[in-house]
This record gives C-alpha cells, structure tokens and sequence, in this order.
C-alpha cells in the first residue's frame, strides 16, 4: 500500500468537520475485527449521493482511485466476514 499523499494530522480535522452533527456531508465508521479489537479499519463515506454529483473537487479525488476504492472495500468485507467465521489471520 503506498503512502498517504496527506498526512493525518492535516487530514482528521478535515473528517471531523465535514463529519460533525451540524454538516453531515460524511460519515465516519470503525470496523472492528471480531477477536481482535486491535485489528480496526477507519472507513469514511459520503453522506448522500448527490454530493458525489455537485461535489467537482471530491469527483477528482474519486475518479482516478474508484477501481481501487471498490476493490478495497471488497477485500475490507471480505476479511470481516471470514473473521466474524472464526477464522485466525494466517489460516
């Protein structure tokens, strides 16, 4: 995986702003590996569709990344489910 282009001191203010009670513009998730807390990935998804529509600079971030973004979000569910199955990383 390469490096991020931001880093999160930059960009966690940014998440919480736009992800706050008031602005609703993301939404920000945690998914937990069953028997492992440790073992958490950070997800953050737009709140409405439209925004992907009117929203020009969050298309360019997209855009060149969509075929990534989906496939991670695949090996993501698929790695929870196998876990939530009882399976040990390395099995």
């Amino acid at each position: 995986m390469s490096a991020p282009k931001h880093p999160a001191v930059r960009v966690q203010p940014v998440i919480d702003r736009l992800a706050n009670p008031q602005k609703r513009l993301l939404v920000t998730s945690e998914v937990v590996s069953q028997g492992d807390a440790s073992a958490s990935l950070a997800m953050v998804d737009v709140a409405h569709a439209a925004l992907l529509r009117h929203w020009r600079l969050l298309r360019q971030w997209i855009e060149p990344n969509r075929d990534r973004l989906q496939q991670q979000r695949k090996i993501a569910a698929s790695a929870v489910a196998w876990r939530a199955q009882g399976q040990r990383a390395g099995d």
